[in-house]
């Protein structure tokens, strides 16, 4: 069940925060684009696409907890990168904020996540994880100078197609 009230803690977490790792760990830019444009259509049917891309027989709930796990990590570098900007707003804010799904969907590709999370020893490999953000959000932010410049970055992240663009030019990069 989902619910405002719930606060997450070390060894507790909701089906949104769980969903949103997934759909990062997925390697899908689709399911991350989703994750961030509207996680409520997610579960408008449990019996298909999205959900059972996500959620299904073969996903164990060590996987789950593991890439929550290095979502969490993610989003403390994201928000320390957030916290080091001298103003709420313009384009590296705005990286950061709307950003924050792509980031971490090329965060966990590069560093390996999708495989080493099925390991129920897994430990997130802080060094490596935070170089793959650091790189993520550097690829990101001269992909978005050179290509949409002027595009509002709210909606560019919301966007599959730019999206699917940007982590492709990215990943090969």
């Amino acid at each position: 069940m989902r619910s405002d009230a719930f606060k997450p803690t070390e060894k507790s977490f909701d089906l949104s925060e769980a969903t949103i790792a997934l759909a990062c760990v997925s390697g899908d830019v689709s399911l991350a684009v989703q994750a961030k444009r509207e996680i409520g259509k997610f579960y408008e049917s449990l019996s298909k696409a999205p959900y059972r891309t996500i959620f299904n027989p073969k996903v164990s709930g060590v996987f789950v907890w593991n890439s929550v796990r290095a979502l969490r990590f993610i989003e403390a570098i994201i928000s320390g990168e957030i916290s080091k900007l001298e103003k709420k707003s313009g384009k590296e804010y705005g990286l950061l904020v709307h950003g924050n799904r792509i980031i971490a969907l090329m965060a966990m590709k590069d560093s390996g996540v999708q495989q080493l999370a099925r390991d129920y020893a897994y430990c997130v490999d802080e060094q490596r994880l935070s170089g793959s953000v650091m790189l993520s959000i550097q690829k990101i932010n001269s992909f978005i100078h050179e290509k949409y410049p002027e595009k509002v970055l709210g909606t560019l992240f919301k966007n599959v197609s730019i999206c699917k663009e940007l982590y492709q030019h990215c990943m090969e990069h």
